[in-house]
């Protein structure tokens, strides 16, 4: 069968020698689409002779052959010939360097490779194979060429042909090898499903590392078809694509269909007059979306026809069709099986399904490859047996129709509910494979003595390409302990391949026994388990937990640890070697003062969490507090948040029944707090008690239309032990802001000459702006707002509405963990948060559907504002965002509007009633209304990483709009949410519902980009 396209090459040039087999763009001149060079059957068939021919004569190796070569001539006749003879061809990225470029090498056990010179600083370091250049192969080719290349030998059917990667979208890559049994079951009966016929003209689209190049080129020359190959440049940009598609007149475009969404809601016309050749379009690769699949059917019906193509790489390429008809019913139906393919639906126990049953879709028949490389001792997790053959099992639920056509449901999800929150295990054991490149992970659920759940993860560390460290940091941006906790198990400890520490001396001093009650009391009844190198954090521990460990370790033996070495070294026999040190320096320390300093304070968990992409929304401070209870020095403190953040203007009452401190602000502006929650404790479960309510306090809902934006707790464990919490929500409040406001409290609660300042009323009338700066930030704002404020009568001319007195209406809409997928791979190509995306698709909708030049509204942390907080909504202070209409893409406006916050950040802390005062003073004018906002409930953080985005937390009401219209995002049991927050006196329900499909239009446009 390798045979074939060989003889179909052959023949074709001995009888349409001068047709057309191959047209490409001249490198030289590239970047001109009407620079094309043309290689007929004839010179094809030469070219081809000519690669066999050093294939067998200087390679001297038909077995696992690299190619490390881009889309090209090159690439064709590489993986054409090694074909020919009966090989096995590897493509390989060529985006992959030296060292990840070996570790390929080294997986697959490929000693061959085919490059091309360009390449040669990259593989010249390569140690373990041998490199030939494309470039030699005209030196070497003899006249006997063709009598050594008509003597072909016959493959066995069980010989692989080609080997790829798996993109490690449901885990790691695997290396899949395809057998000629499948390819050449795959070649006919691909043609014959996409009709595809000698006179056709198909477009090389995709790169040689993924399956859909293989049916773009064997589908071609199999059918003696003509072949344009596309550039990259090309494939950017929907208009060059056209256009080089119309002038080589093109009849089959083979394409992802995240790029096919992207072109369906680009154009704007009618394909066909773009390409009037064009007769198919061949999509794959992700599940087709209604809405796009109805937009075509609207805009092109069925002028060009469109097929629908779905298959894994394990069972080579294409297992089932579609063609799309006018009659088309929504309902994912992905198609009949090609005539080589079996299709088996099973339940959860193996047990063949029917009738419409969903259950998981699994593959058999001659495509079926037999095992990834080096994995096979693994293969019962992904192949079953039925009826005594073989089915990969595909993770896909689905059913199979009437007519016999698979329709696709979904992945198949194997969640549980760890404390009340539910965990997908798989898609935590693809997160852990794709981190550790491990394929042995186990994840179980275990309750210890705590009475709450954790999850144990088992795995091989020293077989792990990250260390411990390194996987609890990127698990804990996906999992907050204090939701889900989770243990690390290392497997290579279980068999006794570490070391523990062997000096039992320690075990019976009195310092270390002291330093594991410590441990105990503020981790829980682990006891039993706790050996020297115990690790503090792969037992269950959080950062926050650390930091009481450590000072409680310091009010013990007045011993300072730093949080940063326990991070490095978090073990009890660390612990004891510093005590020691500590003792034996003679270091004394007085044990009856009671103090309040930044030993104590939580700047650094604060840090953490933001640096870590933590999910929280409220931003907390902690505070250890030995000794009597100093209530003025706690006056003072409250007396410091009030001026620090006058929108926290609040009535404040502690009241034990026998203690009273009370601050009271009486204005309309002002805050209510409630009551300081006091806290005491029971003996018994002391220690567990206070550690679950400080682990709980980042994720307390805050409501804030109940006005409570901050809340204080003073949990009292003893007379002369209290853990002092002051948990702020993140609208009032930032990282960078809080540590400054961390040193301010440790200073005033032990600075007892402050007292008198900090104890004085405040003005009630005043307007606190604690910023020396606020005139070069007015200023700042003055400057950009300037342009807007002038054509204020053509921006914003709406009379103003007390917001106070309208019930604002809500429509809610769900972020697919699709799009989330999507969202997150921009994020890592442009390093931007979710946010920045979601603003520049608000903006840009409208633009398109309200108004061309407007101001946005986005709220932050605040620093200062006097504003009636119920007609603000739930933040106080709020960058200011023009926007005119503009040509560019909605890429750049994404980066616009991270450069935007990026450069506004340092002027944030200002007061919206100072800044209109401001303008009124330089030229009598006034900012205008503010109309749109957009605000997150998801921490803004500028770093934040998406995956986080998987955590569930409870959304905070709003209830009235904070414009005419507002989006907000959020987190609900459903997933991430977007929240159309709109005055009904504006916009009514349909005017709404075309806003958000405009807006899902423009999302779409980003998240399919090609960037």
């Amino acid at each position: 069968m390798n045979k074939m396209i060989y003889n179909i090459i052959k023949l074709t040039a001995e009888t349409q020698p001068d047709k057309k087999a191959i047209i490409y763009l001249d490198e030289d001149r590239c970047f001109d689409i009407n620079a094309v060079l043309e290689v007929n059957y004839k010179e094809l068939f030469i070219l081809l002779e000519r690669y066999i021919y050093f294939i067998k004569k200087t390679i001297r190796s038909s077995n696992g052959i690299g190619m490390y070569l881009d889309r090209g001539v090159d690439s064709v006749l590489t993986s054409l010939s090694i074909y020919s003879v009966g090989g096995c061809f590897i493509p390989i990225n060529t985006a992959y360097k030296s060292g990840k470029l070996q570790r390929v090498i080294d997986d697959i056990n490929v000693k061959v490779m085919i490059s091309s010179r360009k390449f040669s600083k990259v593989l010249n370091g390569l140690s373990n194979i041998t490199v030939y250049y494309i470039e030699d192969i005209y030196s070497i080719v003899h006249e006997d060429e063709q009598e050594h290349n008509d003597e072909h030998e016959d493959r066995d059917e069980n010989d692989y042909a080609y080997i790829l990667y798996t993109s490690g979208s449901t885990g790691i890559p695997k290396a899949v090898p395809i057998k000629y049994r499948a390819i050449n079951s795959f070649i006919p009966a691909m043609i014959k499903a996409y009709d595809l016929k000698k006179n056709d003209v198909i477009l090389n689209f995709n790169l040689p590392l993924f399956d859909s190049y293989i049916e773009e080129i064997f589908g071609c020359f199999f059918s003696g078809a003509t072949l344009v190959i596309a550039h990259d440049f090309v494939v950017s940009d929907f208009d060059l694509l056209f256009q080089y598609c119309s002038l080589n007149k093109v009849t089959v475009l083979d394409i992802p269909t995240n790029y096919w969404h992207q072109m369906v809601f680009t154009i704007n016309s009618k394909l066909k007059n773009k390409i009037s050749s064009l007769e198919k379009v061949i999509i794959g690769g992700d599940l087709a979306i209604d809405r796009a699949i109805e937009l075509w059917i609207a805009q092109i019906g069925c002028d060009i026809v469109l097929i629908n193509s779905y298959g894994p790489t394990e069972c080579c390429i294409v297992s089932t069709c579609q063609v799309i008809s006018n009659d088309y019913i929504s309902g994912n139906i992905v198609g009949s099986p090609l005539e080589h393919v079996n299709l088996l639906i099973v339940d959860e126990n193996n047990n063949e399904l029917h009738d419409k049953k969903i259950g998981e879709v699994c593959i058999g028949g001659k495509a079926l490859f037999s095992d990834y490389l080096n994995m096979s001792s693994k293969r019962e997790r992904y192949l079953i047996k039925n009826n005594g053959n073989y089915y990969y099992r595909t993770g896909d639920k689905g059913f199979i129709d009437e007519f016999g056509r698979l329709v696709f449901c979904g992945r198949i999800k194997k969640s549980k509910k760890i404390n009340g929150n539910m965990v997908d295990f798989d898609f935590m054991k693809r997160i852990l494979n794709s981190l550790t490149g491990l394929d042995e992970i186990d994840i179980f659920v275990k309750e210890p003595n705590q009475g709450y759940q954790c999850l144990y993860i088992s795995l091989d560390l020293k077989l792990s390409s990250i260390n411990r460290h390194e996987i609890l940091r990127e698990l804990r941006v996906l999992y907050p302990k204090a939701e889900i906790p989770f243990i690390i198990c290392d497997e290579s400890n279980a068999r006794g391949d570490s070391k523990h520490y062997q000096d039992s001396s320690i075990y019976n001093d009195g310092a270390y026994m002291r330093i594991i009650n410590i441990w105990n009391n503020v981790f829980g009844d682990i006891g039993a388990n706790i050996i020297a190198d115990t690790n503090f954090f792969d037992i269950g521990g959080t950062s926050l937990n650390a930091l009481m460990l450590i000072n409680m370790i310091y009010h013990e033996f007045r011993c300072k640890v730093l949080l940063e070495d326990f991070y490095k070294k978090p073990t009890p026999l660390y612990l004891f070697d510093l005590v020691k040190k500590s003792n034996d320096d003679g270091i004394a320390f007085e044990h009856s003062r009671t103090e309040l300093t930044d030993d104590h304070d939580q700047y650094y968990w604060i840090m953490d969490a933001i640096i870590n992409n933590s999910p929280i929304y409220n931003i907390p401070i902690y505070f250890f507090i030995t000794g009597e209870l100093d209530q003025s020095k706690l006056h003072a403190v409250i007396n410091l948040i009030v001026r620090k953040y006058p929108a926290l203007h609040f009535s404040v009452e502690i009241n034990d029944k026998q203690n009273r401190i009370r601050n009271c602000i009486s204005t309309e502006e002002s805050l209510e707090l409630n009551t300081i929650t006091l806290i005491e404790v029971q003996e018994q479960y002391k220690s567990t008690k206070i550690a679950k309510i400080i682990n709980q306090m980042p994720f307390e809902s805050l409501l804030l239309n109940k006005k409570k934006p901050v809340s204080v707790k003073l949990i009292v464990e003893s007379c002369e032990k209290y853990h002092l919490l002051i948990n702020f929500h993140h609208a009032f409040v930032d990282g960078l802001s809080i540590s400054t406001l961390i040193d301010e409290i440790s200073m005033n609660y032990n600075n007892a000459t402050m007292r008198e300042d900090t104890e004085q009323p405040l003005n009630d009338n005043c307007i606190y702006i604690d910023n020396p700066g606020d005139e070069k930030i007015l200023a700042y704002w003055y400057d950009n707002l300037i342009p807007y404020v002038h054509s204020e009568s053509k921006i914003n001319g709406m009379d103003s509405v007390n917001l106070s007195s309208i019930v604002g209406k809500r429509k809610s809409t769900l972020i697919t963990k699709e799009e989330l997928l999507n969202i997150r791979n921009i994020q890592g190509l442009l390093s931007i948060t979710i946010e920045h995306a979601l603003i520049a698709v608000f903006l840009r909708t409208l633009s398109e559907m309200v108004e061309e030049v407007f101001l946005l509204g986005i709220p932050s942390a605040n620093r200062g504002i006097h504003n009636d907080f119920s007609k603000i909504g739930s933040f106080a202070t709020t960058l200011i965002m023009p926007y005119k209409k503009n040509d560019c893409s909605i890429i750049d406006d994404v980066l616009n509007v991270k450069s935007f916050l990026h450069s506004s950040t340092p002027f944030t802390n200002f007061s919206f009633t100072a800044l209109n005062k401001y303008f009124y003073e330089k030229n009598k004018l006034r900012i205008p209304n503010i109309k749109y906002y957009f605000s997150s409930q998801l921490s803004f953080s500028y770093a934040m990483d998406l995956d986080n985005l998987t955590c569930e937390l409870r959304k905070i009401p709003v209830v009235v709009p904070k414009g005419d219209l507002a989006l907000e995002i959020f987190r609900n049991e459903n997933g991430i949410m977007l929240d159309w927050l709109y005055n009904p006196l504006y916009f009514n329900d349909e005017q709404i519902e075309v806003i958000i499909d405009c807006f899902n239009k423009n999302l779409e446009i980003l998240l399919n980009g090609n960037i």
